[in-house]
């Protein structure tokens, strides 16, 4: 297990849910970080604590329905933040809220990261492949996420010094 996790959640048939399971398959292929653990986390719900004992810094990647317009990219430090209200529940985020919860009870201190970085979807419907609004912004959705991942490299190599 390593101490940097990102999860793709969601439903892969069911169109622009299935996007974190999308962007992660993306990013473990073409990753040259061999110290990410890269985790297709679907809708397996609490059982995802079992991948996540050793993280120190966690990032989910998902659908995510909010207040904005189809397509736009959202970001939530959970960490530091409630789980935000914003959030319309589908049902596999009901379990990525009673992960967090049970990530900050379990980890505290342990944790130095817990994020969220999403994507608004334009269609929830049967279908493997993305909207046109996903697929347009997915790219800065895949750049977002290894942003964040080179300001935790960069957080911990400030902490070694």
């Amino acid at each position: 297990m390593k101490s940097f996790v990102v999860v793709g959640i969601g439903n892969f048939l069911l169109s622009d849910d299935g996007v974190g399971v999308h962007a992660i398959r993306r990013l473990k292929e073409e990753s040259e970080w061999d110290h990410i653990e890269w985790i297709d986390g679907g809708t397996i719900g609490l059982s995802l604590l079992a991948y996540l004992e050793e993280a120190t810094h966690v990032l989910f990647i998902d659908a995510v329905q909010a207040d904005e317009p189809p397509g736009a990219l959202v970001h939530f430090d959970l960490l530091h933040e409630e789980f935000p209200t914003v959030l319309k529940m589908t049902a596999h985020e009901v379990n990525l809220q009673d992960i967090v919860t049970l990530l900050k009870l379990k980890k505290g201190h342990q944790l130095k990261a817990l994020e969220l970085i999403g994507i608004v979807p334009a269609s929830l419907e049967s279908g493997i492949e993305l909207s046109p609004y996903v697929r347009e912004n997915f790219e800065k959705l895949l750049e977002l996420v290894r942003d964040r991942v080179q300001k935790w490299e960069q957080m911990e190599a400030r902490n070694r010094l």
